[in-house]
């Protein structure tokens, strides 16, 4: 037995006293790279056995992602030695030291009590997909000493560098993850690392022979290859390092083979194995590997079963395998076709056809790639926008948008489907100006993580609403359904389309959510935005339904005369059995449950509604749907005009107005927070910036409370006297 050990002594403090950035008691601070989203910075701090040291403005490494009081890293000398003061830290182990290994890896860590009290850690581990746990130390006191010997235990390590920037372990503190004071009194949000120690029990072993395999992924319609995604596992669980045949799936500036289903925050999204890694396919892969036993998963969004297999892999075993798909339900034959409405992806025109495939292999139909701008820029750029740069592929299309502005200050808005960006930094506080713009060129516009809390949607909800400069909102997103901002919009009348975005890179996969959009007739992506922008659809992370009043669709609005007699509700969901099972399906009027189907037993997967209701009010209709674990779904609404061709809630509208009163006048005395800016380093003067814009912004607030009160007093006037 080989044993490999870091020791440190001579030539750390060599090292340290030499190094040109540091002499005694100094300091310096390090700046995130403006050229990308996640504001990358390599940091210069060499320890033997690690690669490289790097972090981020906003890291995303081993299922962890720093958000609260994020700054700058920093390097420090403390008692003679050189070390880092940062939120996050991800770091690469030298590949000759470890590679793709399934063993268990001692690490001491040195830390500064002062800074570092609660940290959580994540590495790249054999058969999980995230692999995390936590780090306490004792606080300094007089009688302790500030630097402190942590010791952890990485059991099956397997360091293949599958972390951000090809690393494979990282560290990163409590405070960091969670929103401040979330576990009590505020704790420091950064901590100090001063070295650090590995130590590994090496194995020789010698690499065994390997045989040739095919897989080919069949559409059981056109019995071609299609796009799918896949899960290749060993007989103890490992995913299989995949090859450059599969297809790259861009995460930020990385272009990782290998790719795993978020599962930090439950309900995770499901999948058959307990490794969540996967790679992407255009339909056909081939590998050469050791023999022996294989687990394949197969998937292709949530309209197909999973397909679950055992390759056995050998001399006299089958090389070439045909693996044809099953499909669970095709809603493409009564016109319903999926989007997702929020995906970041840098594209060139020689990018198109491997995009394409990405997202056909999530069986999306129309994906809107958006470019994300802030005060300081933009990533995630498009090459050309309008029908210049969709791009399509049989019923399968790209097509460019925006996100942005994007300030949390007043929330994040989309554009889809747009001719041209629009950018006025002396203006970006001023969203109507933008909303305004992308309508003109009959783009449709809407708000982003509607309901999540970070970045104030509401108040910019309240304020641009009224003035029909919102198409959508969407309340679909990172295992959630957040639908309480959108219901008060409608309980105002207002005709709003709910919507589902991924969010990729940020939150899931492309697709992990989505909208169904009914298309009459043939498929073109100008009538997938014309039905979404009309309200002809749904949104699911996997079941689907059917919704109809007096035999109207999704969508209708339905006159006195159609609905004040009663009404005949059906409605229907049914769940691929492969996904979850159904709870609840739920009639909603004006946001409160007026009808309830529950499941009987564990194994629902339909569920029926046909009821009659007695005479309504104005207002609206929908149908919202629980899994059991993670599916959840909603329609749009079906809307009840009254006389005067409103479909407000009566009941409701005198209480939601006040709400958005308050709301803003709240934003009136908005104060800026730089720090809960994602690309916080990127915005230069925004205390500035928006000094010069609120008086504008001020007038606007204004006209809006005009907007309310107006609408306050004819409610009042009309149903008063009516």
């Amino acid at each position: 037995m080989l044993r490999y050990s870091v020791t440190f002594g001579l030539w750390l403090c060599t090292a340290v006293l030499s190094n040109p950035l540091f002499g005694h008691g100094t300091s310096q601070h390090l700046e995130f790279d403006h050229t990308t989203p996640q504001g990358l910075v390599e940091i210069p701090w060499q320890r033997q056995h690690i690669a490289k040291v790097v972090t981020a403005g906003y890291p995303d490494s081993h299922g962890l992602a720093s958000f609260t009081d994020r700054q700058a890293p920093e390097l420090q000398e403390i008692e003679g030695q050189q070390c880092i003061k940062s939120n996050f830290l991800s770091l690469d182990i030298d590949d000759k030291f470890a590679f793709d290994i399934d063993e268990e890896i001692q690490i001491k860590l040195l830390i500064d009590r002062k800074d570092s009290k609660y940290l959580f850690y994540a590495y790249d581990r054999a058969g999980k997909a995230t692999a995390f746990e936590t780090l306490s130390a004792t606080e300094h006191s007089g009688n302790k000493p500030r630097l402190h010997w942590i010791d952890i235990s990485l059991e099956q390590a397997r360091f293949a560098n599958r972390g951000m920037q090809g690393t494979d372990l990282s560290l990163t503190t409590r405070a960091t993850l969670y929103p401040e004071g979330h576990f009590g009194p505020v704790e420091s949000a950064t901590f100090t690392l001063c070295d650090i120690q590995l130590l590994r029990e090496h194995k020789p072993t010698s690499l065994p022979p390997t045989h040739k395999i095919t897989l080919d992924f069949i559409d059981p319609e056109t019995q071609q290859p299609t796009p799918v995604r896949v899960g290749l596992y060993d007989a103890s669980g490992k995913s299989v390092l995949p090859n450059n045949q599969v297809l790259p799936l861009s995460f930020y500036s990385d272009k990782p083979h290998l790719h795993f289903l978020r599962s930090l925050i439950p309900p995770s999204q499901p999948w058959p194995h307990k490794n969540r890694y996967f790679f992407y396919s255009d339909g056909s892969y081939s590998a050469s590997l050791p023999a022996g036993d294989y687990q394949l998963v197969i998937s292709k969004g949530p309209l197909y079963r999973f397909g679950l297999y055992t390759l056995s892999v050998g001399e006299k075993k089958p090389s070439h395998h045909r693996i044809a798909l099953s499909p669970w339900r095709s809603p493409t034959q009564q016109g319903w076709y999926s989007g997702d409405v929020h995906i970041h992806m840098s594209r060139q025109p020689s990018d198109n056809q491997v995009i394409s495939q990405l997202l056909q292999a999530e069986d999306i139909h129309v994906s809107n790639l958006l470019e994300m701008t802030n005060l300081g820029g933009q990533h995630f750029q498009q090459y050309a926008y309008g029908d210049e740069g969709e791009y399509r592929d049989g019923h399968y299309t790209i097509t460019p948008g925006s996100e942005g502005p994007r300030t949390a200050q007043r929330g994040h808005t989309l554009a889809l489907n747009i001719e041209q960006p629009y950018r006025d930094d002396d203006q970006y506080f001023l969203y109507h100006r933008f909303l305004k713009d992308y309508q003109q060129q009959g783009a449709l516009t809407g708000y982003a993580h509607l309901g999540s809390k970070e970045f104030n949607a509401s108040w910019g909800l309240a304020l641009d609403a009224p003035f029909g400069l919102v198409d959508f909102v969407e309340i679909m997103q990172n295992g959630a359904l957040r639908t309480a901002f959108w219901y008060e919009r409608l309980n105002l009348g207002e005709r709003i389309a709910p919507a589902a975005g991924s969010d990729f890179p940020y939150f899931d996969q492309p697709g992990a959510v989505r909208n169904y959009v009914k298309i009459e007739e043939t498929f073109t992506p100008n009538k997938w935005f014309k039905g979404l922008q009309q309200g002809q659809t749904f949104i699911t992370n996997g079941p689907l339904l059917s919704f109809s009043a007096n035999g109207h669709p999704i969508g209708s609005t339905l006159t006195p005369k159609q609905y004040q007699t009663g009404l005949l509700i059906k409605a229907s969901s049914e769940q691929n059995p492969d996904l979850d099972s159904l709870e609840t399906l739920e009639l909603v009027y004006c946001g409160q449950v007026i009808k309830r189907m529950q499941a009987r037993g564990d194994n629902t997967y339909h569920l029926n509604l046909s009821s009659d209701i007695a005479s309504l009010s104005s207002g609206w209709l929908a149908i919202r749907i629980r899994g059991k674990h993670s599916a959840m779904a909603h329609s749009a609404p079906i809307y009840l005009a009254d006389k005067f061709n409103r479909s407000w809630c009566p009941k409701q509208v005198d209480s939601t107005v006040k709400t958005m009163q308050q709301r803003l006048r709240a934003m009136a005395q908005l104060k800026i927070k730089p720090e809960r800016e994602l690309e916080y380093w990127q915005n230069g003067d925004i205390h500035g910036d928006f000094d010069r814009q609120k008086p504008a912004l001020t007038s606007r607030i204004a006209l809006a409370e005009r907007y309310y009160h107006s609408l306050l007093t004819l409610f009042n006037q009309l149903y008063k006297k009516h």
